[in-house]
């Protein structure tokens, strides 16, 4: 990947994105999803755009 970032926070952030061991906490409770993710933010955002209820 070569996104450029100002800040570490970011880089290392998006840098957990990539690595497939970093642990998916934020799982969507909708039954029939089961999708998971790194960051809470990236949760809320599938959970505005797929489910939407």
């Amino acid at each position: 990947c070569s996104r450029v970032f100002d800040r570490s926070w970011n880089l290392k952030s998006h840098v957990a994105t990539h690595d497939r061991h970093h642990p998916k906490p934020h799982v969507c409770p909708h039954r029939s999803c089961g999708r998971a993710f790194r960051r809470k933010h990236d949760l809320k955002r599938h959970r505005d755009s797929i489910h939407q209820d």
